[in-house]
């Protein structure tokens, strides 16, 4: 009897394992990840809108009307080359007038030169014939009359002599004077007309042909390709790590799916103090030949770099008792992991991790719909 009773015990109590074992320490099927090590980058992630750090804003220096407009928005320009003529006036009339008179003034110069060497050549003359009179005179050949006569000759011969230099000397200054006077009236006419001071894109036009262009007014603006950049606007809080030269990425709304490499060229030292945000210039690594100003972008801009780092997916990581960490697929067994989170990758959900796990662990993914893992539950994979 006794031993029908130690059976009985004994196949009870392996009953008893086999319901623990089989029914109540039930499996899971959970899915997995393994552990990847490699070159990580820490990005931090920013919205923007496509923006130029230089803007040449355009104006007539002079108050008039659009004689001419030769360009639209969105053309092509070159550095120096007229975009809009203003109306000067009578200005282009009283440079033709000046023009005319120094031609007038040179040719009057050319006539002084033969008029002084015809004089000369008969002051000489009268020289020389005064030269014998005077010997004559001395000899009692020839009467006080006519010794008078040559000498009066000789005088006036001189005077005309010395009046031809004179008229050459006046043409000259005139020469000078008018010439003042046209550069004066070029460079006047030069501030009627718009020059594009760089190549660039002409972004925006605020008049059109026969408006009248306000002397200081803003009527042309142009961007250089090579100034393009995008706006950025960061989280204070996420601001600390940016120093200019940093590495980006950027994404336009019109290429979403396509990542431009850019770097940090400016970072504002003054934060808007409504939103809390600062702002960032990214300047693209290639000139932009085709862009849209004011358009949506996003930035990851790599704060940090890592030689060599263990890396898992996001959805792999969880908190236990306040503490970041992983469950690590061990023997058919759960065991949960610490690790440190080091930077996340918002585009791909990679999270760069330090902690008591190596390369090629296998790690699983929590599943809300099935039984709470716990330190040695059985799981399957």
């Amino acid at each position: 009897m006794k031993k029908f009773i130690y059976i009985s015990i004994a196949v009870g109590l392996i009953v008893g394992l086999l319901f623990y074992t089989l029914v109540y320490k039930s499996k899971s099927t959970y899915e997995t990840a393994k552990v990847k090590a490699g070159g990580f980058d820490k990005k931090i992630f920013a919205t923007g809108i496509v923006d130029s750090e230089v803007m040449y804003q355009l104006s007539a220096d002079s108050t008039g009307k659009v004689l001419k407009l030769s360009v639209a928005e969105g053309d092509l320009v070159k550095k120096g080359q007229t975009l809009a003529i203003i109306d000067s006036v009578d200005l282009q009339d009283k440079l033709n007038e000046t023009q005319y008179s120094i031609s007038k003034a040179i040719s009057s110069q050319s006539s002084s030169k033969s008029k002084i060497n015809e004089a000369k050549a008969k002051y000489n003359l009268a020289y020389k014939m005064l030269e014998r009179y005077t010997q004559l005179r001395k000899g009692g050949f020839v009467s006080q009359v006519e010794f008078d006569n040559i000498k009066l000759a000789e005088v006036s011969a001189k005077a005309t002599l010395d009046s031809s230099y004179n008229e050459q000397l006046s043409s000259g200054d005139e020469v000078s004077r008018l010439s003042s006077t046209l550069a004066g009236l070029k460079e006047k006419l030069q501030t009627y007309e718009i020059k594009s001071p760089s190549d660039g894109v002409v972004v925006q036009t605020d008049i059109e042909l026969g408006d009248i262009a306000l002397a200081g007014k803003v009527v042309i603006k142009i961007v250089n390709p090579k100034d393009v950049w995008v706006k950025t606007f960061l989280n204070e809080s996420s601001s600390g790590e940016i120093m200019k030269g940093q590495k980006a990425y950027i994404s336009l709304r019109s290429k979403p799916n396509q990542k431009q490499i850019g770097f940090v060229k400016k970072i504002e030292i003054v934060s808007d103090a409504v939103t809390e945000e600062r702002i960032i210039g990214i300047s693209f690594e290639k000139a932009q030949a085709r862009f849209f100003l004011n358009e949506q972008a996003e930035v990851d801009i790599v704060a940090k770099q890592f030689g060599n780092v263990l890396q898992v997916p996001a959805k792999t990581i969880i908190k236990e008792n306040n503490k970041d960490g992983l469950w690590v697929y061990l023997d058919g067994e759960a065991k949960f992991v610490p690790v440190e989170i080091l930077a996340r990758d918002t585009s791909t959900n990679i999270v760069a991790i330090k902690g008591d796990i190596k390369e090629n662990d296998t790690i699983l993914v929590p599943d809300t719909n099935k039984k709470p893992l716990a330190n040695g539950a059985s799981v399957r994979i």
